[in-house]
């Protein structure tokens, strides 16, 4: 593919899938989607890893091998293993070599470094000396022997249009692939990868293709090989250990770092070919293209449309394009990634991924209109279409009718594309029903092979290119050719015609992407600053199987999912511009305010006139910002919708964005005390809420609680507790809201008991005198002065005993309250009864009566005797 030199269209589309280094090999899936105008939406470079099958018993026989190619190294047994650069040095359509990043894209210098065959600069006259292509090659570093040994050997050629031809024969049915020939460079091969600024040769290609100035004393050609262990070294000669090298490689196969450039070869101008080109700009940092022509009043949505071109380029590096074109064949599996396609049902949703696929997402702007039958073609090598499925606004997937290109309905099956894929043309022309979808994607899968990933009959499955049949493109090789840049691109207006000759223009026109008139002039309205927009996505699954590994209940399955995550593509913005004079429009910017009338006097009065195509800096208003005490706020103004707008054919509108913006107040909150003489305590300030929020006027604001509601005063012995506030809520009125929380005090409460004891020694009180206990209901706090209550009784008969207990005193007629319960003690003692003694004189004479003077003689005793007392006579 040719590209314009020093255009700013010369860059083109490349999605690169990271490369992997694994212990057994790396394979690198490419994908693509297209975009308006040239510009991919995607290409896609992954890398996915390719191994050998179980490894059983192995043969070195010729009749052993895939196709019975006795050299599996060789197209006919499919085999291609390989690690890949992320950069190479390539030539230009002339074969000049140059230098870009996963590309064989030509660089546009014309006297680079020439390669190791001596060839001259591009620029140099070569006719002075014939070429000469009798002679010798050297062929450097062929692995044989079951990947076992390398060699160089020399070939001897006689003509230029001699065939390089295939390196020596690695027979094997497993370890002949693990050192897999990808083709012949110019230049060493760096870890199994193309050397920067190399070529890369196909054996197809001719001598002269290799050598364009001849042949020379030291001509040589490295070959180029995909390696499942260290590039340098053998491959395991164990069964054990090969193995494993299977095994441990396929774990290492994992996708990250993906990175997608979108840019594309195509021209402004032709991505709407029916309008003249107005402007165009490239955004790197946000990866967008825009173009934005002149609105075309004459166009009709009939007879003249607005048409858009979608075409896009994406490509690999060149070693692994050629890596997935080999798509190589392990064992008795077959080909390494496509060989789970035999029997499978080629489900859209899998959530247990069973084969390798990659999805091209296209989105169309919805105000794009999209034709009922959209035809299209891809082009690529290595891969063709499976499906082309529609996404509906609501998430659901639907496939789509595939139709080809003479408009048969080839239904919408896993098996629509097979009649038109080709093993001679890598092109696939086709239509897809739209149903009215703008989000399609199309899923490509590798081409097939034969019965080991393909269930169709011998004489259809076989979608390979083979090597020998590539007509190589202009100043490339056949190796170089089948690398180059893959394409999906939208049938023009042009060739729709010439496919449908039948159809009358106004069909034609129906039959392309386009925006309708009115919407173009909606666009160009905007002055170019409303475009539609196209975009896009790659995301997909590997998955390489090359068999189990190992025998028996000791085997296992080297089969593995590798996801292909979604990268972005870059996005396609297509506009419209018109002709306004100068004006200025106000709005606002704040949803459900409506601007103050008086904001309207604050207009720039422009009374300049400017011509067509001038640009033109809006002016400022006269007044920025207005109070608005209605809404106690105010409006400021923020900005116009363009910093700068180019006159074009008519008045240019700058419409101003003001945006109100409203006081904001806060929350605050206050404790006080509700105990009359009590202070709160400083730490409950800490069980302040906060409210960061701003509110404006006539919120509602409801009233946070405390973090914590009560608080224990233990120098007050005693509590407080959260009441209340002064409201659960208040409005905002242009003022901070404050909330007082009431909070009380609740002093500990303690009771009164009372004891009595005996206040005389050796005597106890009788039970009953219990009963005399009075009793106190009240609580009282801490400090309380507390008096002591009566007994309900104050004596007690305490006939056993012959006497009387009374009771005599508290230990205290009143007690202060010290956090605790009071306890007054009442003594009782005990009173005996007590007995007087009293004499009497009688006559000791009979006959005789005492007489009454000797009364007065008796002795007295005043003293008071208890029971059983002796008293003694006086």
């Amino acid at each position: 593919m040719s590209f314009k030199k020093n255009t700013p269209y010369e860059k083109y589309n490349t999605f690169s899938i990271k490369k992997f280094k694994v212990g057994v090999v790396s394979v690198l899936v490419g994908s693509t989607f297209f975009v308006a105008g040239g510009v991919a939406l995607a290409s896609d470079k992954e890398e996915i890893a390719s191994n050998i099958t179980t490894p059983v018993a192995e043969t070195t026989s010729p009749s052993t091998l895939t196709g019975g190619n006795a050299d599996v190294s060789t197209e006919s047994n499919g085999n291609s293993l390989q690690g890949v650069p992320r950069t190479a040095e390539v030539r230009n359509e002339n074969g000049a070599a140059g230098t870009t990043l996963g590309s064989d894209r030509a660089a546009s210098t014309e006297n680079t470094e020439a390669s190791n065959n001596n060839e001259k600069p591009r620029g140099l006259d070569r006719a002075t000396v014939p070429a000469n292509y009798d002679g010798k090659v050297s062929l450097i570093g062929q692995w044989t022997r079951e990947s076992n040994e390398k060699k160089d050997t020399e070939n001897t050629y006689k003509n230029a249009t001699d065939k390089l031809g295939n390196p020596l024969p690695n027979p094997g049915l497993f370890r002949g692939i693990a050192k897999t020939f990808l083709g012949w460079s110019d230049k060493p091969p760096i870890d199994g990868k193309i050397a920067e600024g190399a070529r890369l040769f196909s054996p197809e290609d001719t001598l002269a293709t290799a050598f364009p100035d001849g042949l020379k004393a030291d001509s040589k050609l490295y070959g180029v090989y995909a390696s499942l262990n260290d590039q340098d070294k053998p491959f395991p000669t164990s069964k054990f250990s090969m193995g494993f090298a299977i095994i441990n490689g396929m774990r290492k196969f994992e996708i990250n770092d993906n990175k997608v450039k979108i840019d594309t070869n195509v021209e402004s101008e032709d991505v709407l070919p029916n309008t003249k080109l107005k402007k165009e700009t490239n955004d790197d940092k946000t990866n967008t293209r825009r173009i934005i022509d002149e609105y075309q009043p004459s166009n009709n949505d009939t007879t003249k449309v607005n048409e858009v071109v979608l075409k896009s380029e994406f490509e690999m590096d060149k070693t692994t394009a050629m890596l997935v074109y080999k798509n190589p064949w392990v064992g008795y599996v077959g080909p390494v990634l496509s060989n789970s396609y035999k029997g499978n049902k080629f489900e859209i949703d899998e959530v247990e991924k069973t084969y390798t696929y990659v999805d091209l997402n296209v989105k169309l702007d919805k105000d794009l209109v999209i034709p009922e039958k959209l035809y299209a073609e891809f082009n690529g090598y290595s891969w063709r279409p499976l499906y082309a499925i529609g996404h509906k606004e609501d998430g659901t997937k639907e496939l789509l009718h595939v139709y080809s290109k003479n408009g048969t309905d080839l239904g919408n099956s896993k098996d629509s594309f097979n009649s038109l894929v080709s093993n001679t043309d890598p092109s696939v022309m086709f239509g897809v029903e739209t149903k009215g979808n703008h989000n399609i994607t199309f899923r490509m899968i590798l081409r097939s092979l034969n019965d080991k990933d393909s269930d169709r009959p011998e004489n259809e499955r076989n979608e390979r290119i083979a090597e020998s049949v590539v007509k190589p493109d202009e100043g490339k090789s056949i190796a170089e050719t089948i690398v180059r840049s893959m394409t999906l691109r939208s049938l023009t207006s042009t060739e729709l015609k010439a496919l449908f000759s039948n159809k009358s223009d106004e069909e034609i026109n129906q039959m392309v992407v386009r925006i309708n008139q009115e919407k173009a002039k909606e666009l160009a309205d905007t002055n170019g600053t409303t475009v539609l927009k196209v975009t896009g996505t790659v995301e997909g699954n590997a998955h390489p199987n090359a068999g189990r590994i190992g025998s028996g209940w000791l085997s296992m399955d080297s089969a593995t999912d590798l996801p292909i995550g979604k990268v972005e593509a870059n996005v396609l913005e297509l506009g419209y511009v018109t002709f306004y004079n100068v004006s200025y429009k106000f709005q606002s910017g704040t949803e459900g305010k409506t601007l103050p009338a008086v904001i309207e006097n604050y207009k720039p009065k422009d009374t300049a006139t400017y011509e067509n195509e001038a640009n033109v800096t809006p002016t400022q208003p006269t007044k920025t910002e207005y109070v608005d005490e209605e809404n106690d706020g105010k409006w400021v103004f923020k900005k116009y919708d363009a910093d700068t707008k180019a006159v074009n054919k008519a008045d240019v509108e700058f419409v101003g964005t003001w945006e109100f913006t409203a006081n904001k107040y806060g929350v605050t909150y206050k404790f006080k005390s509700g105990t009359q003489g009590k202070v709160l305590p400083e730490a409950i300030e800490g069980y302040k809420p906060t409210d960061s929020n701003r509110y404006v006027d006539k919120d509602n604001v409801g009233a946070t609680q405390p973090t914590k509601t009560e608080y224990v005063d233990t120098e007050n012995d005693g509590k407080w507790v959260f009441k209340s506030y002064d409201a659960e809520n208040k409005a905002v009125n242009k003022a901070d809201v404050e909330f007082i929380g009431k909070w009380e005090f609740e002093a500990n409460k303690y009771g009164v008991t009372y004891r009595f004891e005996s206040g005389t020694q050796g005597k106890a009180l009788p039970e009953a005198i219990e009963g005399y206990k009075p009793t106190d209901q009240n609580r009282y706090a801490d400090k309380a002065n507390v008096g002591a209550t009566q007994p309900t009784k104050t004596e007690y008969v305490d006939a056993e005993n012959d006497g009387k207990w009374v009771f005599k005193s508290y230990d205290a007629e009143s007690k202060a309250v010290n956090k605790a319960d009071v306890e007054f003690i009442g003594k009782w003692e005990f009173e005996a009864n007590k007995y007087g003694v009293t004499y009497k004189f009688e006559s000791g004479t009979p006959g005789k009566t005492l007489p009454t003077a000797i009364e007065g003689y008796k002795p007295t005793d005043q003293n008071r005797y208890v029971d059983k007392a002796n008293v003694v006579a006086t």
